[in-house]
């Protein structure tokens, strides 16, 4: 959130406050890899991963705040806006969109515009009138509001670089934007937000700028994360630099803080800011403090700085809320802090007499494990510690423990057998632990570099992944038949893909083979298939006497065990991509391809049936971090690093998400459907890209191709189709844009 939409002033109650004085946590309420905030009469707007979440605000003795509404973009939310009594959000790779929030519990989405390609990502938005100024990854767009729309109008700025346009400001007829990550790019530009013609820059080659804000009664421009030279220091972020633009065409330098700690370092990566009343407050990565002469990195801070006389800007407060501050909302004596490990923390506005009350139990963070057993969902992560949830309804799935100990979160949890103890190895501290998952208490622990994100326990086995100090990981398999004495059973020294224990065998997929071993008390070889020169089985699975593995040159494999052999049934080509996780359960096979999304298969044929994440084409491994994918009880739990689970099902033959209480709506819109004689579909097409619809029945017979469609709706005849599902995909240069399902019924 690059400015802020709050109602009352912001009184400066800051003068003669320390510049080292620390402000207490009021509360913090969970949620994943927060990086925007916004709040408005009572609720918090938060861009969480990939994630618009709302939360309700109104009783501050009811916190953590509740959540009440969510709905998952397909990239990173980067900006949140209110403008006008509407709400707009820019997604990078989906573009932005526009939000009826007259209602925060079931906000309406309006309009949604998706780009291209990623070259105009969404990053920073700005209003003036009904004109929104995008800043794009490689230009500035222009969008025309209107009631219930967004209507694309034209680009410029266009950068000739490498490098990408992190945020900007309008003022009077002044448009102002930052770039950064491209070296002799970096720096500051001003432009005549009416003629669309550049007024003057002012390079910054060894900074990273990433917002950028007028003064409110001055002739200044302040820059978040911008430095002048630190000793030639390419690495140099700042804190703050200001411009004196009371003539545009000669931007002259007023003010910088660098906060430099270690020589020819600066620190601490601010990444946005506000500002009201010309007291400026900035929300950092990092801190400048130091333990033993080395910079903090386990500390965000907000930096306050009084601006209200060009002449003399200083440095006059700064506030932890959490590690690695991304953003920030003011209110009238709190401030509200996006913290991409913590959640959304609450802290008191300096020299305001607040109650300060205790952490919440729960925090926010990076999901590091989950497991289930039962009707339990099991999640670890930092920020928060570790989660259990009662799963039985999805439409209201229940927090049922909270655990607050995040300062050795546990990594790839499992649970015991019997679901009476969870297994993992922390984060930082190397060790195999054991959990009594009554409390969370340890009951035992086994020394060794256990770490590792693939884990797997089952028929009183652990087994994990371990780096030694020379050579490549190893898989180690623990015996936990007795949770309290633990020992190590096996040392594979392989280099090991993917693994797995089921009936009696545990299946490990090597750089060279694919490996069963059985007989858990001591293991023997009973099968093996070589993977070839230049080739390796990346992932597995496991159903039944039925063995899935992915050939790096020969697509999938499925294979059957017999007790005199294992034989090879198939070996097709399938998917987009090599699968880092394999899942199988009763409806399918399933594979999750990084960047890409999940991809459904027939377990016989080894045919793709569907997919989950029409509009992940664009997403960058980073963003889309899948942990797990998890089958239990006809459903499948997604684990994402940046986001809460995700409950899938492919019972129906179409992989699609199952409402968890809050029902989210799509890039597409078909009214009606089900339909009997046509029905419309609509989806954004602001530069009248050409389409292609087509359909196909349940058995992947097609039915219907139609071509070069260049308006944002089509209306569909039914002419020929029968009464029944149909699925549907519409396609732009070969990549899809959405897909779903069709109903067509009698009169």
């Amino acid at each position: 959130m690059k400015q802020l939409y709050v109602l009352g002033l912001l009184l400066v109650w800051i003068t003669g406050i320390q510049a080292q004085n620390r402000i207490p946590f009021i509360e913090r309420t969970p949620t994943n890899a927060v990086r925007e905030v916004l709040y408005f009469q009572n609720y918090l707007y938060v861009g969480a991963g990939n994630y618009l979440k709302v939360f309700d605000a109104t009783n501050l003795d009811n916190y953590p705040f509740p959540l009440v509404f969510e709905h998952r973009f397909a990239s990173t939310v980067e900006d949140v806006h209110l403008y006008r009594g509407y709400l707009y959000i820019a997604a990078k790779e989906d573009g932005i969109s526009k939000w009826q929030v007259n209602q925060p519990y079931s906000p309406e989405l309006l309009a949604h515009i998706r780009p291209e390609s990623h070259h105009y990502a969404a990053y920073d938005m700005s209003f003036k009138g009904d004109t929104i100024f995008l800043a794009n990854k490689s230009s500035v767009a222009l969008y025309r509001i209107t009631a219930e729309s967004l209507t694309y109008m034209q680009d410029f700025a266009t950068l000739e670089g490498s490098g990408s346009i992190r945020g900007g400001a309008l003022r009077d007829s002044l448009y102002a934007f930052v770039v950064g990550q491209g070296g002799s790019d970096n720096g500051v530009y001003i432009y005549d937000n009416r003629t669309l013609e550049e007024w003057s820059s002012f390079p910054q080659p060894y900074c990273d700028p990433q917002d950028a804000f007028f003064g409110d009664r001055t002739e200044l421009l302040h820059i978040v994360g911008g430095a002048a030279d630190l000793d030639e220091n390419p690495d140099a972020k700042g804190c703050l630099f200001t411009l004196d633009i009371a003539d545009p065409d000669q931007p002259e330098l007023a003010f910088q803080d660098t906060l430099k700690t270690l020589e020819n370092t600066a620190f601490p990566i601010p990444l946005n800011g506000e500002i009201m009343n010309d007291t400026i407050f900035i929300s950092t990565q990092y801190a400048k403090t130091t333990v033993n002469g080395v910079p903090d990195t386990l500390e965000g801070h907000v930096y306050v700085y009084d601006a209200t006389d060009p002449g003399n800007i200083e440095r006059i407060v700064e506030m932890y809320g959490g590690l690695w501050h991304f953003d920030l909302s003011l209110q009238d004596t709190l401030i509200d802090i996006a913290s991409e490990y913590y959640g959304l923390p609450r802290i008191a506005k300096p020299g305001r007499e607040v109650p300060v009350r205790q952490f919440a139990t729960t925090g926010g963070g990076w999901i590091y494990g989950s497991a289930i057993h039962g009707d339990t969902l099991a999640l670890s992560g930092g920020g928060y510690g570790y989660l259990m949830f009662d799963i039985r309804d999805l439409e209201s799935i229940t927090n049922i423990v909270a655990n607050s100990d995040t300062t050795l979160p546990l990594r790839s949890i499992e649970f015991s057998d019997n679901g009476n103890f969870m297994y993992g190895v922390y984060d930082e501290e190397p060790g195999f632990r054991v959990l009594d998952v009554n409390g969370f208490v340890e009951v035992a622990n086994l020394p060794g570099n256990y770490g590792g994100s693939k884990t797997f326990a089952k028929d009183g086995l652990f087994a994990t992944l371990i780096k030694p100090e020379v050579g490549p990981r190893q898989l180690v398999v623990l015996n936990v038949q007795n949770p309290l004495e633990p020992f190590i059973d096996t040392i594979f020294n392989y280099v090991v893909k993917d693994f797995l224990i089921d009936d009696g065998f545990l299946v490990v997929a090597t750089k060279d083979s694919l490996l069963v071993y059985d007989g858990f008390e001591d293991l023997r070889l009973r099968y093996a298939y070589p993977a070839g020169l230049v080739a390796e089985f990346s992932a597995i699975a496991k159903d039944a006497d039925t063995l899935y593995a992915y050939h790096t040159r020969e697509g999938m494999h499925r294979f059957t065990l017999y007790p005199q052999g294992m034989v090879l049934d198939t070996a097709i080509k399938v998917g987009e991509g090599i699968p880092s996780i394999l899942t199988v359960d009763e409806y399918g096979l399933y594979s999750v391809i990084l960047g890409k999304g999940i991809y459904a298969f027939d377990k016989h044929t080894l045919e793709q049936t569907s997919s989950y994440g029409g509009s992940l084409e664009y997403l960058h491994q980073e963003e889309w971090a899948p942990q797990k994918l998890i089958a239990h009880q006809g459903n499948l739990y997604l684990i994402e690093v940046f986001s809460l689970p995700t409950v899938l099902s492919n019972q129906s033959g179409i992989l699609e998400k199952v409402d968890q209480g809050f029902r989210t709506r799509g890039l597409v819109t078909i009214t009606p459907n089900p339909f009997m004689d046509r029905t419309t579909i609509r989806f954004p097409n602001p530069r009248n890209l050409s389409f292609t619809l087509q359909i196909w029945d349940l058995e992947g017979n097609v039915k219907r191709i139609i071509p070069d469609i260049r308006e944002n709706e089509y209306i569909l005849d039914r002419e020929q189709l029968k009464v029944g599902t149909y699925l549907y995909a519409l396609y732009n240069a070969g990549e899809r844009l959405a897909y779903g399902k069709l109903f067509v019924i009698g009169y």
